[in-house]
């Protein structure tokens, strides 16, 4: 076969063909991932969305130079809520079923004093396949039972398969041992941010 009978030949069709429909579906999927992509903004007013159900104004806590590293939980970000004096902590929390868990915690202030926890939402689970079993209400029902200076163990404790003290069942049990970790951590960020006594 001569390069001239090639170029004519259908199998070079086909693959003209071919890269042409790469080339174009490669061009769609950048311009759709330019339309989907969710900026951090975004992202931070839906949180805010599911925490409070509007918008509120919010100041970020600068980082730098505060403890954000606990054991079972690392802050990402934080936020003080103008509007309520209460303070915004996105955590990553430790020992979930494939990896952490990341959630919203928003803590809740009566001055410096810690009140208790007004609400969770789980942010990112990755590596939790069960983490869809774990409800809102659970989610609620864990909120209620923080208390600062008490661990809060909605799920396992650390390093079992035993239910921890204020065990909630969702049959997610380690990635509820996450979230509660990321509840901890967040009162205990908290408190050594704003010296408040938790009473």
């Amino acid at each position: 076969m001569t390069v001239k009978q090639f170029f004519k030949s259908t199998a070079f069709k086909c693959i003209v063909t071919l890269l042409a429909i790469l080339l174009i579906c490669g061009v769609f999927l950048t311009v759709m991932y330019g339309f989907l992509e969710v900026s951090d903004e975004e992202r931070f007013e839906r949180a805010i969305n599911k925490i409070y159900g509007k918008s509120v104004t919010t100041e970020a806590v600068v980082l730098d130079g505060k403890q954000t590293e606990f054991e079972y939980s690392s802050v990402l970000e934080a936020y003080k809520v103008i509007d309520d004096g209460n303070y915004l902590v996105k955590l990553s929390g430790k020992e979930g079923f494939g990896g952490n868990v990341e959630c919203w915690v928003a803590v809740e202030m009566d001055g410096n004093s810690i009140e208790g926890i007004m609400k969770v939402a789980v942010d990112n689970a990755p590596g939790e396949s069960y983490i869809g079993k774990v409800s809102q209400d659970a989610l609620n029902s864990l909120a209620e039972k923080a208390e600062y200076g008490s661990e809060v163990m909605g799920g396992y404790t650390h390093g079992s398969k035993q239910p921890g003290s204020d065990y909630i069942a969702t049959g997610a049990s380690y990635s509820m041992r996450a979230i509660s970790n990321c509840v901890n951590g967040a009162m205990e960020f908290v408190a050594k941010l704003t010296g408040g006594n938790g009473q």
